[in-house]
């Protein structure tokens, strides 16, 4: 199976617009996953194994493991059920977490990408050229779950209609895109809900615009206006993670000196930091390149 198939899901296009996080752990370590208050992880990838050419990961004193390459069909699950949706989780690795082995007698390892996403949200109505204004806190950012501009069948009681006048649904497509590339990211937001800014659906009546947001750490947002090739995601490491075979620890690759983790850059296709392994980049890259899909539509 092929890293990207080992995503949990393909992620709602606001996903695309919160940073990535990865975090790795040894066999008898503890993996640990952290988000911010008011937000949970969202788990998008999961490897419990060992992978050919991956001899600094995790080394042990036996030479068997250096050739070896096994993968547990069951990782995916059991770290999605444990700490999905939860705002920060802590697994001990080993076989027996996974309750399968793979590849017995050889020390395994594992590498988790997960995002994390606001644990609810906001819902505004604007009724057809009145003003949307979203505001966050200084030090946060607003992150778009859905937008919609047009009239619905039931209506809305924010925005009245001429008596006896029968709605239907008809909304702009896009309009979550739309409001994304408007208000992603920044602080404060204001526009008008008008057929201008978000193009008209050729409705009768009173269109209105309904919004689903939140406000979270600017951290947990893609910078906005870098460029492509300086995408990042972030990591979390610990300071067991790179050994030598004699269990001497080495300079670790991460250090973990930030509140949630450190930048791991994209650049021209090649890392800054490399990932644990190339499966880990595949899963990265192909994230990364989903969000700048979005980003071109």
């Amino acid at each position: 199976m092929s890293s990207l198939k080992r995503l949990l899901l393909l992620p709602e296009t606001w996903h695309r617009t919160l940073t990535a996080f990865q975090s790795h752990a040894c066999d008898d370590e503890e993996l640990h996953l952290r988000c911010t208050p008011s937000t949970v992880i969202s788990v998008h990838y999961v490897f419990y194994g060992r992978q050919a050419g991956s001899g600094h990961l995790c080394p042990d004193r036996s030479t068997a493991f250096i050739s070896t390459a096994c993968e547990s069909t069951k990782a995916l699950q059991i770290v999605h059920d444990r700490c999905h949706k939860h705002r920060s989780c802590r697994l001990y690795i080993s076989k027996d977490t996974f309750r399968d082995d793979p590849c017995p007698d050889v020390r395994k390892f594992i590498e988790v990408m997960y995002k994390c996403r606001p644990d609810g949200f906001l819902n505004k109505i604007v009724c057809e050229g009145g003003q949307l204004d979203l505001l966050c806190p200084e030090g946060q950012g607003l992150t778009i779950f859905s937008a919609s501009y047009g009239t619905t069948k039931e209506g809305v009681v924010e925005c009245r209609q001429s008596e006896g006048f029968e709605l239907k649904d008809c909304v702009v497509g896009r309009s979550d895109e739309t409001l994304r590339s408007l208000c992603s990211g920044k602080q404060n937001c204001s526009l008008r809900a008008d057929d201008r800014t978000f193009g008209s659906p050729g409705c009768r009546g009173t269109k209105h615009l309904k919004v689903a947001y939140n406000c979270v750490e600017r951290v947990l947002l893609r910078p906005a206006g870098r460029h492509p090739a300086e995408e990042a995601i972030q990591t979390t490491s610990f300071p067991a993670w790179v050994r030598g075979v004699d269990h001497s620890a080495h300079s670790n690759l991460w250090p973990g000196n930030q509140s949630i983790g450190q930048y791991l850059s994209v650049h021209n296709d090649a890392f800054s930091n490399p990932p644990t392994s190339r499966r880990l980049e595949e899963a990265v890259v192909g994230d990364w390149l989903m969000m700048m899909k979005f980003k071109a539509l």
